[in-house]
């Protein structure tokens, strides 16, 4: 050991600077923050677990609906809805309000959770996330709107797929919020949030699609578009023979970013 080299004939000065340096690290061991598992665990689900310490650094806000809140909070509430669901104030950028949807919510009829449903259910909903968007974007959408986070897996995506196909937009509104993940992180009271860095661990298949904050503008299907293209250069990475180490290098880096991909287009803003 280190110590009985400095000190190789004092047993008693050993076992003292053994005694502290136990209680220190007994103390940093107790004190240390513990993991924050994700919460609804599922197969093939990426990313199960995030330091504490992470979490703590990244607190944001959530916004939860208790009875007898004052008006100033239940408007706070609202509107963190609106945040959410639409991705902007709509009443302040439209003039648009939903006073039949929100005096049931003020009033206690409709919890948090039925409010966001009914939301999903509106026909501005519908103007802004549906009829403007293919099938497989208007899913991407609806999975953050109301769940928070980007599709997860080709296989969720594929349920969905079934729902919307089946019953229309109000049927993938009712799947995603009846889900057991919604009742997980946001049960009755609490309005969705972008579980994003420090909320949660984060996946890394679909990174690019998660961290997006301009959805919007963005037309074209994010996950699966990248899911397609990873496949097909893993698939030619497997198949075409490898002569080089460079080689090898280069057709991994593909797979994760492939360069021949080109970026969709976006609309100009204010004419840049």
């Amino acid at each position: 050991m280190a110590i009985a080299a400095i000190f190789p004939n004092d047993a008693e000065a050993i076992a003292l600077i053994q005694e502290a340096f136990g209680a220190t690290i007994d103390a940093y061991r107790a004190e240390k923050p513990s993991l924050r598992l994700r919460s609804g665990f599922a197969e093939g689900q990426q990313g199960l677990q995030l330091p504490e310490s992470y979490a703590i650094s990244a607190l944001r806000s959530r916004f939860v609906m208790k009875p007898h809140l004052a008006e100033t909070e239940q408007q706070a509430v609202i509107k963190a809805a609106y945040r959410q669901v639409f991705e902007r104030d709509i009443t302040r950028e439209y003039g648009i309000a939903l006073t039949a949807i929100e005096s049931r919510f003020r009033s206690g009829e409709y919890s948090t959770k039925e409010f966001i449903r009914q939301l999903g259910h509106s026909r501005t909903y519908r103007d802004l996330f549906y009829e403007p968007f293919t099938i497989a974007r208007s899913i991407e959408l609806a999975v953050r709107h109301f769940l928070g986070r980007a599709i997860s897996s080709r296989e969720e995506f594929q349920i969905y797929f079934a729902v919307i196909s089946e019953g229309g937009l109000a049927k993938l509104v009712d799947a995603i919020v009846d889900s057991a993940e919604y009742t997980d992180y946001f049960g009755e009271e609490t309005v969705p949030y972008p579980r994003r860095l420090g909320q949660e661990a984060q996946e890394c298949r679909n990174w690019s699609a998660q961290q997006q904050i301009s959805a919007i503008v963005q037309k074209v299907p994010q996950f699966i578009r990248l899911s397609e293209a990873q496949n097909r250069c893993l698939i030619s990475t497997i198949t075409e023979p490898i002569t080089t180490r460079s080689n090898r290098s280069v057709r991994f880096f593909q797979s994760i970013a492939p360069p021949s991909i080109p970026h969709p287009s976006t609309p100009k803003i204010g004419g840049f």
